[in-house]
């Protein structure tokens, strides 16, 4: 039997060594995969899966349920942002008239004789558009000037009666649409 001699630098200390020899016989594989460890792990894996989906349901019914307790207080907060809004375009001008009377006019059966009161600046502009041919007035529909109309809204009168498009009525729909779906995520 030769001796061989070997030198090894190591970056850290050895913490166990063995010592093999050609002559003894071979030691049990400790390769060979443990059947009991193995199923040990597979069932602390499956009951950490169990905890994580257990745990990500309360999560969601927590959110579910905080959503729902805040609703109201949510849904004044979001029609205050969008009254806002609508105050400062308002103020600011910041709108299109003849979109909105287009759309109220969508809601309403014209008749032959429908009046749309309009404020008195919104008048002057739907005039200019008229007479530019940028809004085609509908035959039968005929605008009038109303200083108790706000900007940006529009009153509809026609023999089937009062149609009014005020901003007050949208957020107040607005409002009772979003309770009503919060109502039904219940």
């Amino acid at each position: 039997m030769v001796m061989t001699t070997v030198s090894l630098q190591l970056n850290m200390p050895i913490q166990s060594a063995r010592i093999l020899n050609e002559e003894t016989e071979p030691s049990t594989d400790r390769t060979a995969p443990d059947t009991e460890a193995l199923t040990q792990g597979s069932q602390r894996v499956n009951a950490l899966c169990n905890a994580l989906q257990q745990a990500t349901e309360n999560f969601e019914r927590y959110t579910e349920e905080l959503f729902l307790s805040h609703k109201e207080q949510i849904v004044r907060l979001s029609i205050e942002i969008a009254s806002k809004i609508l105050a400062k375009d308002q103020h600011e001008r910041n709108y299109e008239i003849e979109k909105i009377v287009s759309q109220a006019l969508q809601a309403v059966p014209i008749s032959k004789q429908t009046m749309i009161r309009l404020n008195p600046d919104d008048l002057k502009t739907m005039q200019q558009m008229t007479d530019a041919n940028q809004f085609t007035t509908p035959e039968g529909v005929h605008f009038s000037g109303d200083v108790s109309v706000g900007p940006a809204e529009c009153m509809i009168e026609t023999d089937h009666g009062v149609i009014e498009y005020l901003i007050e009525e949208h957020l107040k729909q607005v409002a009772n649409a979003l309770s009503q779906t919060k109502d039904e995520t219940k």
